[in-house]
C-alpha cells in the first residue's frame, strides 16, 4: 500500500493523495460557499493556461484507470517535482507528454529535481510485466474463443473495483460487445465518454459481465492451496463472487476470468500470461508499472533524487534503500558524480542480476499464452446479497 506521507519537501503547503495527517481549514465559514474562488479546473497533458501562482501545476495522464494523473510541479526557483501517483507509462509513451519536453536540455525532457514514484511492483517477482496491450490480446482470444462455443456461454471478468476500463474498451472496440457492470459502476462510466458505449447496465443483453460486488482485492492474501486462494491467513475461507444471477460462476456456461499480477509472480514462472482451465482463467494483467518499466523511467527522466510511493509497511526503510539501490545509478546526479568505468560496472552488475528474472522477450512478442491445466479454483457463490 501507499506509503506516501501526502507532502513534498519542495513546498509545505503543498499535500498530495494523503490528507489524514492534517488540519484542513474551510476556505469561509460556509464550506460551501467561496469554491469559485478557491478551485480552477486543470486540462490534462496541457500547460499553456494562466499559471497559479507561485507554482505552475500541470497534470498529466497517468494511464493507471480514468481520471488518474501525474502531477508535475514547477516552482518559481527553477525547481521541477514529478509525482505520479499510481501510473503504467511505456519508454515510448514518455516523448508524447509535451509538458515534460525541453529540447534544450541533454535528456530532451524538463529537468526533475524529485520524482515521487509508484514502486509497487519494484520486486523481484515483477521485473518485467508483459504490456497492457500483450495482456489484452490474450484476453481477448479467452474471451472471444469461449463465446464462440456457444451461443448461450458467458464471461465473467472477475477483477478489483476498478482498473479493468482498458479491457471493456478492447471488448467494445474489437469484438464489439458492451460490458454488464453494477449499476454504481455504470452511474460513473456512463458519464465518461470514453468508455461510455462500453458498458451497460442491462444484464439480459450482455454477454460479457464484470457485475461482481461486494469484494475487496484487499481480501485476498494469495495463500495458495491446490491452486486455491485462501481469503485470510487465519481463516481457511475462500474468496466470495457476487455477480449478477445470469452469470454465476457455477453455471457450466460461465468462464470466470481473474486478471492479476501477485498469483503469477508468487510462482515465478517465466513467459507465462495466462492459464486456461476451461470454466477457471487467469490472465497476467497490470495498471502498475514492472520494475523493467520504472528503470525506463528513470533513464529517461533522470530526476536528481526520487522517492518510492509504496512500500512494505513493516520493513519501509529497508525496502525503499532496497528499491533505490538499484535505481541510483539513473539519477542526475550519480550521472555527474561517478566515472563511466564505474557506471558501466554498476549497469553490468544490474543487468546480471535481473537477467534470469525477465521474461523473454520473444515470447510476450508472440503473446504466448501457457494453456496448462491446472486444479480448478474454488469460488464461493453468495446466494445472499446481504
Amino acid at each position: 500500500m501507499s506509503s506516501f506521507s501526502g507532502k513534498i519537501d519542495e513546498c509545505n503547503w503543498i499535500w498530495i493523495d494523503q490528507f489524514e495527517n492534517i488540519d484542513l481549514e474551510p476556505a469561509e465559514m460556509a464550506i460551501t460557499k467561496g469554491y469559485d474562488e478557491v478551485f480552477n479546473v486543470l486540462p490534462t497533458n496541457e500547460d499553456n493556461y494562466e499559471s497559479l501562482a507561485p507554482v505552475k501545476v500541470t497534470f498529466l495522464d497517468a494511464q493507471h484507470c480514468p481520471g488518474s494523473s501525474m502531477i508535475l510541479f514547477e516552482f518559481p526557483n527553477g525547481n521541477k517535482s514529478l509525482y505520479t501517483g499510481d501510473f503504467r507509462i511505456l519508454k515510448q509513451d514518455w516523448y508524447s507528454y509535451t509538458p515534460l519536453i525541453d529540447p534544450t536540455t541533454n535528456t530532451g525532457f524538463k529537468s526533475i529535481n524529485t520524482l515521487y514514484f509508484d514502486s509497487t511492483f519494484c520486486r523481484k517477482g515483477t521485473i518485467n510485466i508483459p504490456t497492457r496491450e500483450q495482456s489484452i490480446n490474450i484476453f481477448l482470444k479467452l474471451v472471444s474463443e469461449w463465446l464462440a462455443k456457444n451461443p448461450c456461454n458467458k464471461v465473467l471478468i472477475w477483477g478489483s473495483c476498478y482498473g479493468q476500463e482498458f479491457l471493456f474498451r478492447a471488448i467494445w472496440e474489437r469484438l464489439g460487445l458492451q460490458c454488464h457492470v453494477a449499476a454504481d459502476k455504470y452511474r460513473i462510466y456512463s458519464k465518461i465518454s470514453e468508455y461510455a458505449d462500453c458498458v451497460t447496465w442491462s444484464a439480459n443483453s450482455a454477454r460479457v459481465h464484470a457485475c461482481t460486488t461486494g469484494f475487496s482485492a484487499m481480501d485476498e492474501c494469495y495463500i495458495e492451496r491446490n491452486q486455491c486462494i485462501i481469503k485470510s491467513k487465519f481463516r481457511k475461507s475462500k474468496p466470495h463472487i457476487f455477480p449478477c444471477d445470469l452469470c454465476r460462476p457455477d453455471n457450466k456456461t460461465v468462464r470466470v476470468i481473474r486478471p492479476s499480477v501477485i498469483w503469477f509472480a508468487r510462482r515465478n514462472e517465466k513467459d507465462v500470461i495466462g492459464y486456461d482451465h476451461n470454466y477457471f482463467c487467469r490472465l497476467l494483467y497490470s495498471n502498475h508499472c514492472s520494475f523493467n518499466e520504472i528503470v525506463d523511467t528513470f533513464k529517461i527522466l533522470r530526476p536528481n533524487r526520487a522517492f518510492p510511493n509504496v512500500l512494505d509497511n513493516k520493513f519501509a526503510l529497508q525496502h525503499a534503500e532496497n528499491i533505490m539501490k538499484h535505481l541510483k545509478i539513473f539519477l542526475r546526479q550519480a550521472e555527474t558524480e561517478m566515472d563511466p568505468k564505474e557506471k558501466c560496472l554498476k549497469q553490468e552488475e544490474l543487468e546480471e542480476h535481473e537477467s534470469d528474472l525477465f521474461l523473454s522477450e520473444t515470447a510476450l512478442a508472440g503473446n504466448s499464452c501457457c494453456l496448462q491445466q491446472l486444479q480448478e479454483d474454488v469460488i464461493v457463490i453468495d446466494d445472499d446479497d446481504t
